[in-house]
């Protein structure tokens, strides 16, 4: 087996297709801070370098992917932001 992540990887979700893996790191290169969400793609049997979900769903917060849906287009999260309801809630956000 191979790294495909370092930087305290967690919280992996893989995609319907098995194409696509969805996982969190902590404080990586290009991400917001604190944890976020990340992926890579299968191409040619080789995972490629992860890069941080575009638009809003990674924050200075802490984002766990808990599910993605079969089109790869909508993903749930948890997250402890500022703004929310309690000590953690739970996103729907655009994969973007």
């Amino acid at each position: 087996a191979r790294t495909i992540s370092r930087n305290r990887p967690g919280w992996p979700v893989i995609s319907a297709d098995g194409n696509t893996l969805f996982f969190t790191g902590m404080n990586r290169p290009g991400g917001q801070g604190g944890e976020d969400i990340f992926y890579s793609t299968l191409n040619d049997n080789d995972w490629i370098r992860a890069a941080p979900l575009r638009g809003q769903v990674n924050s200075r917060s802490h984002e766990f992917a808990t599910a993605v849906s079969a089109d790869e287009n909508q993903i749930v999260l948890f997250t402890p932001r500022a703004d929310g309801l309690g000590r953690g809630d739970l996103y729907f956000a655009d994969k973007g």
